[in-house]
């Protein structure tokens, strides 16, 4: 019987270059991810209100506003309060991740422009 060499097949180099990369790619990534989930970013979130604009709508007066997470962790379930003319409304914003913004609004029955009008976060929740 006749001997049967065994050949291993021969992989082009290009193949090889391009499994070197998507195994630096994936080996970065898990370390990445690793990192992050091991590290405590320790902060607080630092959340910051801001009046965009003021409208006459129908029945009253609609404040639109921006709220910024300046902070490094995620803030849940954050309630702005927003006084103005003796009238007390508030909103809630569902999710404000770190470094992200979120923009909503409040409703007045009278002009909010009138006199001073405050707003801020009053608290939150850890997601």
């Amino acid at each position: 019987m006749a001997e049967r060499k065994s050949r291993a097949p021969n992989t082009p180099l290009i193949e090889w270059i391009v499994g070197g990369f998507g195994a630096l790619v994936f080996a970065a990534m898990v370390a990445v991810l690793t990192a992050n989930a091991l590290t405590d970013p320790g902060g607080l979130p630092s959340i910051v209100t801001s009046v965009e604009r003021i409208e006459a709508v129908e029945g009253g007066y609609a404040v639109a506003f921006t709220a910024r997470n300046e902070g490094d962790t995620t803030a849940a379930m954050v309630e702005i309060t927003a006084e103005a003319g003796g009238e007390t409304h508030s909103a809630t914003i569902d999710y404000l991740p770190p470094r992200s913004q979120r923009r909503g609004g409040v409703f007045f029955e009278r002009d909010p422009r009138g006199g001073e009008l405050k707003l801020r976060a009053e608290g939150y929740q850890d997601p």
